[in-house]
């Protein structure tokens, strides 16, 4: 019982994806991040997940994306691993 206690919020932290919200970088230029548990589907999955949140965004402008770069990287946490991808995109 013990373990479940201590294991079940565990896996729940390293199952969870959150989003950040686009951030303004000028010139029509925008960063969002993601971050997930590395128990996550694959990682070119968070880079899809995160340009989707990019193409909310800019459709919420009545634009369209336009990717400039993307990044993946493992950040170390006390608890867990963590992967972040960051997108840089344009709205045109």
């Amino acid at each position: 019982m013990k373990a479940i206690l201590i294991c079940l919020p565990l896996a729940l932290l390293t199952a969870c994806t959150t989003t950040s919200v686009a951030l303004p970088a000028g010139n029509n230029t925008y960063v969002i991040s993601s971050d997930a548990g590395l128990i996550s589907p694959d990682k070119g999955e968070l880079i899809n997940q995160t340009i989707v949140q990019a193409n909310q965004t800019c459709a919420n402008f009545g634009k369209g994306v336009k990717v400039i770069s993307t990044t993946e990287k493992v950040i170390p946490s006390i608890w867990t691993d963590v992967l972040r991808a960051t997108v840089t995109f344009k709205c045109e």
